[in-house]
């Protein structure tokens, strides 16, 4: 029971993010190849992508932190689902949701270093992973297994694979000599934009305590994901003809 519902929450997240992060990976290595010998134009390019992906990934985050709940209460309770398991669900998704915005980071690493051609370092940082995250989990549960139960896998995973990619950013930065400022600049007006709409997301919970779990999930979530795609586009450019020059 425990893994179903844990995995349900995995599912949920982490599933999703790397299937929405693919539709910028799967051009970001031929890019990096064609520019690995400009270091500039590739330095350029890795932010672009970078805010495209987080563009792609933080409203779903958002989303999920908002509304996950009543996503669950409405499409995965059944008679053996009360309200518990679709708490502690919820709670290990939304723990989760740091882990999948990284890894939406993280999936450009390997494609930016390969692409520089040191696919060695992509190895390096896959066996770093293979053994922080794993032995993390390891740790977690028998540390913390007492107390949060399921909850102490999703906690691993959030302090884990924080490790992991401390040690790609690093490779990265050493790569591509990649200014480390100028990388930290560029996606905060889209991070401003999600926090927006996850503002307004919380106001219009407040506002609906009693309301049931279908207008609830579309009232927060309708709300959070308008102001979202308001403030990307008034603020950011994110139109649909940007982003298709983007990608091209």
């Amino acid at each position: 029971v425990a893994n179903g519902i844990y995995f349900a929450a995995y599912a949920i997240v982490l599933e999703p993010v790397k299937t929405i992060a693919n539709v910028v990976i799967d051009v970001a290595y031929p890019t990096f190849s064609a520019l690995r010998t400009d270091r500039r134009a590739l330095v350029d390019q890795f932010i672009k992508f970078t805010r495209l992906n987080l563009v792609a990934v933080l409203p779903f985050v958002v989303l999920i932190l908002l509304v996950v709940p009543e996503y669950l209460t409405l499409f995965t309770s059944h008679k053996t689902w009360q309200a518990p398991e679709v708490a502690l669900c919820a709670n290990a998704a939304r723990i989760l949701c740091l882990v999948g915005v990284l890894r939406a980071l993280g999936f450009l690493g390997p494609t930016v270093l390969d692409g520089a051609g040191h696919p060695e370092r992509s190895l390096r940082y896959m066996l770093i992973a293979a053994v922080a995250v794993p032995g993390m989990f390891l740790l977690g549960a028998n540390v913390l297994g007492d107390r949060f139960g399921l909850l102490s896998v999703a906690i691993a995973w959030a302090v884990g694979y924080p490790i992991a990619f401390a040690a790609l950013c690093f490779l990265v930065v050493k790569t591509i000599d990649l200014p480390i400022g100028t990388y930290v600049r560029g996606p905060w007006g889209i991070i401003g934009c999600c926090a927006g709409g996850l503002v307004v997301g919380l106001a219009v919970d407040l506002a609906l305590p009693a309301a049931g779990p279908a207008v609830r999930l579309v009232a927060i979530g309708g709300s959070a994901l308008a102001t979202i795609g308001v403030l990307l586009v008034t603020w950011q450019g994110f139109t649909p003809k940007f982003i298709a020059g983007t990608l091209k």
